[in-house]
């Protein structure tokens, strides 16, 4: 995994020396990115598109605070995980940025052992969502490749599609092809182009000025006595019992 970037943000400037030098923070996965002395220039930076996973920012610190900087984080960047920095008398105070989402609060002193600890569920959560994002990636990927196809099947159902056709249109192995479209599916590719000719053929079918054969040319069938025998395992009617028995039902209907 790539290393996370995070921000320190505290106005004295022996603090951000002192957290630039007390840990190896590549050890937990992170990168010092950059140092500031005041909320509105940590500020700009994020706002300026650098790279940010996390920010962590001393509470009171000139004309915008940790709290307010929190705040306008979560409003733009609601991605970036914030880490408050607190003495115990401004804890109470602190607790007023739980609305803004803030991970977790650093309690001064800060010790080297609070560091590691808030490293380690730092970097936790942020692999979690991480691998979150990419497996709502992947099922956006999967939905929209699968429509794709379907699209393609529905506008050529006609026409003569093979899996090596199809490959060739969304650029994808013809075995793997086979294998993701059952997958997502549950059907496989045949079974589903299948249906989705004899569907049009039932519509057609109900058509009395289209002939058999033709109904069997415009839904993709070459061979009339292949169609035949296609619709009758699919439905239990050969084309022509097909549509005797849905006239036989419609004049039933419109005698009643």
């Amino acid at each position: 995994r790539s290393m996370y970037h995070f921000i320190f943000v505290d106005d004295e400037d022996y603090i951000r020396e002192l957290f630039q030098e007390i840990m190896d923070y590549r050890e937990f996965g992170f990168e010092l990115a950059a140092s500031f002395s005041s909320a509105e220039q940590a500020l700009a930076y994020i706002r300026q598109g650098n790279k940010v996973d996390a920010v962590l920012t001393d509470i009171r610190m000139g004309d915008l605070s940790g709290i307010e900087l929190s705040e306008y984080i979560y409003a733009d960047r609601p991605d970036i995980a914030v880490v408050i920095i607190t003495g115990y008398g401004e804890f109470d105070y602190a607790q007023k940025a739980i609305r803004c989402n803030v991970f977790d609060y650093l309690l001064k002193p800060t010790s080297y052992t609070d560091l590691e600890r808030l490293f380690a569920a730092l970097k936790k959560a942020l692999d979690e969502k991480k691998d979150d994002t990419q497996e709502e990636e992947e099922e956006s990927y999967y939905v929209n490749m699968i429509q794709t196809l379907k699209d393609y099947i529905e506008l050529n159902f006609a026409g003569e599609i093979t899996l090596e056709t199809i490959s060739g249109e969304v650029g994808m192995n013809p075995a793997y092809l086979s294998r993701f479209f059952k997958q997502h599916t549950g059907s496989n590719f045949m079974e589903y182009l299948t249906a989705v000719r004899i569907k049009h053929a039932i519509r057609l079918l109900k058509d009395p000025t289209i002939k058999v054969y033709e109904i069997s040319s415009m839904v993709g069938y070459k061979s009339t006595k292949h169609f035949y025998k296609i619709f009758k395992k699919n439905t239990g009617l050969t084309p022509s019992s097909y549509r005797e028995k849905w006239e036989k039902q419609r004049n039933d209907t419109g005698n009643h």
